[in-house]
């Protein structure tokens, strides 16, 4: 499961002089970046991610190149917070006009621990003249206390982190493994693929699966997405 925060800010008439107000850091664009500024920047994300993890994308100005690319093709941004000629956050947002109002949401957060406040405030004077809910997905430099100081009401909540499309339902189905002997009927519906749409009695073991075509009742009946989040849950639990 992945971990997001909402919150919502509230349109305010002086946001944009705030926002002008505001202390360094302040949060620059990457398109406006000189090439120095860019590798440092890059420099920075790496320093940051091989502290934290084992595993990561290797980031490099390409990389970002690309990324502001697609983040300003969802009239988003990448942007990186300068402060005293020395970075200290980047982060990467896409935005849309919702029901109610601008709705955003933060992909991407790799923030100096000690400038969290800060760059949470420089997030929220960013929209403040318009008014916005943000979303921020899920990072380890995130700081829920911090959020909360800066932002007041912050909502938490769980979704699936995995990005995945089915493509044989019943090969995945077979891969499935259980600490004691488990059945269960399913019923999966794929409107891009035929083939799928069928229902599945399934028999598994700490050994194996066996998964055959049935005409019966499903005891579970779900869409592709619903499925693909059904068995990644069930492949830790069962």
């Amino acid at each position: 499961e992945q971990r997001r925060f909402a919150m919502k800010i509230e349109k305010e008439e002086s946001g944009e002089l705030e926002a002008a107000q505001l202390t360094k850091p302040l949060f620059h664009s990457w398109g406006k970046l000189s090439k120095e500024e860019k590798e440092k920047a890059v420099a920075y994300a790496n320093q940051l991610l091989e502290a934290r993890f084992d595993v990561y994308p290797y980031r490099t100005v390409s990389y970002y190149d690309r990324l502001a690319v697609e983040m300003a093709a969802a009239d988003g941004d990448l942007v990186v917070a300068i402060s005293k000629d020395e970075i200290v956050g980047v982060l990467c947002y896409m935005s849309e006009e919702g029901n109610e109002g601008i709705e955003v949401a933060v992909v991407e957060s790799l923030l100096a621990e000690e400038d969290t406040v800060l760059l949470y405030q420089q997030l929220q004077s960013q929209f403040a003249s318009q008014g916005a809910t943000i979303q921020l997905y899920e990072s380890a430099f995130l700081q829920k206390e911090a959020l909360r100081q800066v932002f007041g009401t912050v909502k938490e909540e769980e979704k699936p982190i995995i990005m995945a499309r089915g493509i044989h339902v019943k090969k995945l189905l077979e891969t499935m493994r259980a600490k004691e002997e488990t059945s269960i009927c399913i019923q999966v519906k794929d409107r891009y693929l035929e083939e799928n749409n069928k229902t599945f009695e399934i028999h598994l073991n700490s050994e194996g699966c066996q998964v055959n075509e049935v005409e019966s009742v499903a005891q579970l009946t779900m869409d592709m997405p619903e499925f693909i989040e059904w068995i990644f849950e069930k492949k830790r639990c069962f």
